[in-house]
């Protein structure tokens, strides 16, 4: 049977047109199959979120072998999410992206860090939000509610903090004040340690400070020690006073220069 359409005379008994049409219906059942494996994986994706929050919810002391555990079930771990939301197109021709890698297409290099490195303590907010996560937790848990999903409970703290007076907040101010001086000064301890030169410079500037403050105190005694001998004490006794103070002013700058000799070797 010959058919013409647009000038065209189409025999549609011919094979290869029959060829034609089967690959066009393969190429059809393809994309459906593929459209109900994308929609299987994205509801399966979004019961794994649900059960995986309700685990962590429950658990309230975890161990780090724990977390490591749930690190690796965590989406970050599953590739199939990175493919089925854009950021790893293998399974659509693309090439997998096994690396993180900057604009210009070069290996994005990963910054060592030291785990000796003193750590920067949270933020007011910070420690506000660890602290009402676990009472929100404990509260839903004691109720007999499910635990809130990340961004829910990330929206509770921030409304929690919103209505909280300046007078409530002033004691985690105060608190992370400590807490960052105590930072910065093991900061500078550990920049000693990295740096000898830095860390000679420390102990010198701390040698000095200590011979300053001992000439300060030596000064302080020589005062009152004028002050006492002037209050008319006999002249043998003002002459005691003297070689004594004597005595005491050698035997410290003795102890100076061995601490000196000490600090050299």
């Amino acid at each position: 049977m010959v058919k013409r359409r647009n000038n065209l005379n189409v025999d549609l008994e011919d094979s290869q047109l029959g060829q034609l049409k089967g690959k066009r219906d393969q190429v059809i059942a393809a994309t459906k199959t593929l459209e109900l494996a994308a929609q299987n994986a994205s509801w399966a994706i979004r019961d794994f979120h649900a059960e995986f929050a309700t685990i962590i919810g429950k658990l309230q002391n975890l161990t780090d072998e724990q977390i490591e555990a749930l690190k690796e079930l965590s989406l970050e771990a599953l590739p199939e999410k990175g493919a089925f939301l854009g950021t790893n197109n293998s399974l659509f021709g693309g090439r997998a992206v096994e690396e993180e890698l900057t604009p210009t297409g070069r290996k994005k290099r990963k910054r060592e860090v030291d785990p000796l490195m003193p750590k920067k303590p949270m933020t007011v907010f910070l420690a506000f939000s660890t602290q009402q996560r676990a009472v929100i937790r404990a509260e839903r848990e004691k109720q007999g509610l499910p635990p809130l999903i990340n961004v829910d409970m990330a929206n509770e703290v921030a409304r929690l903090w919103s209505l909280l007076p300046e007078e409530a907040k002033e004691p985690y101010k105060v608190k992370y004040q400590e807490k960052l001086a105590e930072y910065h000064l093991r900061k500078e301890q550990y920049m000693a340690s990295k740096n000898p030169a830095a860390a000679a410079e420390l102990v010198a500037a701390a040698a000095v400070a200590e011979v300053a403050d001992e000439e300060f105190a030596d000064a302080v005694e020589d005062v009152e020690d004028v002050e006492d001998v002037e209050e008319g004490v006999e002249p043998e006794v003002k002459e005691e006073v003297k070689k004594k103070d004597k005595k005491d002013k050698k035997d410290k700058k003795d102890k100076k220069a061995k601490k000196e000799k000490k600090r050299k070797e």
